[in-house]
């Protein structure tokens, strides 16, 4: 339960977010790049100046214990360097062999950066009863940041300590780049079978992508932590066939550079027939509302899953937020087990018209938008898209859509308090 003290300060936190929100997520509706429905996305996001590469043998990973398995052998097999962000991290009893494998490449020469945010320590879910802190691999020669620390002090920069490390990416050796939803924690790292979450990572090659995203890396752990990084460590050179290259953009957005409403707009305005979505709490604000309707009213059919959060907090915001999403234009399709809190469905994913899939730790909500560092990996492939959304009609399969009337019963004010706090918390 959360403390009166800390309940006011959300609250008033909230409120001053509410009157600059509509400021950070105006691209949405305002910018006539991202607004034009006439534009195909491949030209808007290239006006938009994100970066664009290639990338092929995409791996996809919808279990935590297999995902852990895959990542570790990735780590031993490691010859030059690691970067990693994640949110939430902390070792357990079964992911130990991972942060085992960072401190044996690390004593190995390796060069292992780690930047991960502070929420880890105060997780919510289950998580909590199986964490220990990794502060012991600065001794095996692991470096290690800690992004935007909870403390006192820190209350004077107002709502910048509500800004989090939301990445979850590794770059391994200049050519290998994992990205998803999963954390390194507890709940993402055990089998759904095992109450374990249900979410996806992807591990895919592209020496383009590793050396974009390994030179944002660099410039965002010089920016934060004392220690920096002097250069790019060489890249491990590898060779690949000519066929099975696959276009995609990167789009990774960092506190000083909110970009994820100019992607998501460009998004919702080029699509032509379907929008699919994963979100994990899907809040929306005025400008998210706005994009979204322009395109359910130009006749495409907007569907998304939402999820069962066992958090009450978040729990009770979700199903305020249904109305909202309904009043869209999005169908809103809930799994049958209503109010069954166990195994999570925390992926996030975006499928367009079966042709582009965004993948990364990117929410379909304000959070994610305005105050998450966060990444996105737009593939532009209609094979990958057709596989992708069959997962999400596997899970269709399991669902109802909610109702209005039922949407209305779960627009009360304890439901509006919940909302405005998860906007910002959650």
């Amino acid at each position: 339960m959360i403390k009166k003290p800390i309940l006011a300060f959300l609250l008033s936190i909230t409120l001053s977010l509410f009157l600059v929100s509509c400021a950070s997520t105006s691209a949405m509706v305002k910018d006539p790049v991202v607004t034009d429905t006439t534009t195909d996305l491949p030209y808007k996001l290239q006006a938009l100046d994100f970066p664009s590469a290639r990338l092929r043998d995409i791996q996809v990973f919808y279990e935590g214990d297999e995902w852990l398995e895959a990542v570790t052998e990735y780590v031993k097999n490691a010859q030059s360097y690691i970067f990693i962000s994640s949110f939430l991290v902390s070792e357990c009893d079964e992911n130990q062999i991972f942060f085992e494998a960072l401190a044996e490449k690390a004593k190995e020469g390796v060069k292992i950066y780690f930047f991960y945010d502070s929420a880890g320590d105060v997780d919510m879910t289950e998580s909590k009863y199986h964490m220990r802190s990794i502060e012991y691999l600065r001794e095996e020669g692991v470096h290690l940041f800690k992004y935007n620390p909870f403390s006192l002090d820190r209350l004077a920069t107002g709502t910048k300590m509500l800004i989090r490390e939301h990445r979850k990416q590794v770059i391994i050796d200049g050519h290998t780049v994992m990205t998803g939803g999963m954390n390194f924690n507890y709940m993402s790292d055990i089998s759904s079978t095992d109450k374990g979450q249900r979410d996806s990572m992807y591990i895919f090659e592209s020496p383009e992508v590793a050396k974009i995203l390994s030179k944002q890396f660099m410039e965002i752990w010089n920016t934060y932590s004392w220690e920096e990084i002097e250069a790019l460590p060489s890249a491990v050179e590898v060779s690949y066939p000519e066929e099975g290259w696959i276009n995609a953009w990167v789009v990774n957005q960092r506190e000083d550079k909110l970009i994820m409403p100019s992607l998501f707009g460009s998004l919702f305005s080029s699509a032509k027939e379907e929008i699919l979505c994963l979100p994990l709490l899907p809040l929306l604000n005025s400008d998210m509302k706005e994009a979204i309707k322009n395109a359910t009213e130009r006749g495409v059919e907007f569907s998304i899953i939402l999820p069962n959060d066992p958090r009450p907090l978040n729990f009770k915001a979700a199903h305020y937020s249904v109305k909202d999403l309904q009043e869209a234009g999005i169908t809103v399709l809930s799994e049958k087990a209503l109010y069954n809190t166990e195994n999570l469905l925390h992926e996030k994913l975006l499928v367009v018209d079966t042709r582009y899939t965004v993948i990364g730790s990117v929410n379909l909500n304000y959070r994610s938008m305005a105050l998450s560092n966060e990444i996105a990996i737009v593939i532009d492939d209609s094979e990958f898209a057709s596989f992708v959304r069959s997962h999400f009609m596997d899970l269709a399969e399991d669902t109802i859509v909610l109702s209005e009337d039922l949407a209305d019963q779960w627009r009360s004010f304890s439901g509006l308090i919940s909302f405005l706090i998860a906007m910002m918390a959650g």
